[in-house]
């Protein structure tokens, strides 16, 4: 019997750990923001509960390495999508 009990738990263990072991990665493309309506895709409409990662495209780099803006509203664009962590 306990030879069963100790089976069942390492079993549980095991599934458990197994099926948290995902991720889902949520992508924006700042180029959504142009779709037609309906389309139109902007980080308010991302449901940040149901992303374990959270993936923010496009950007440039400068000569110096250091992040650009590729959008007119990247800047803004990006605070929203940051915010998105917070919740």
């Amino acid at each position: 019997m306990a030879k069963v009990v100790l089976a069942s738990a390492l079993a549980l263990l095991i599934h458990m750990q197994l099926g948290s072991a995902y991720i889902l990665s949520c992508y924006f493309t700042n180029w959504a923001q142009y779709r037609p309506t309906p389309a139109t895709y902007m980080p308010s409409d991302i449901d940040p509960c149901l992303c374990t990662h959270l993936l923010y495209a496009f950007a440039t780099m400068t000569n110096d390495y250091q992040i650009a803006i590729s959008e007119w509203n990247d800047v803004a664009l990006y605070s929203q999508f940051n915010a998105l962590k917070n919740k």
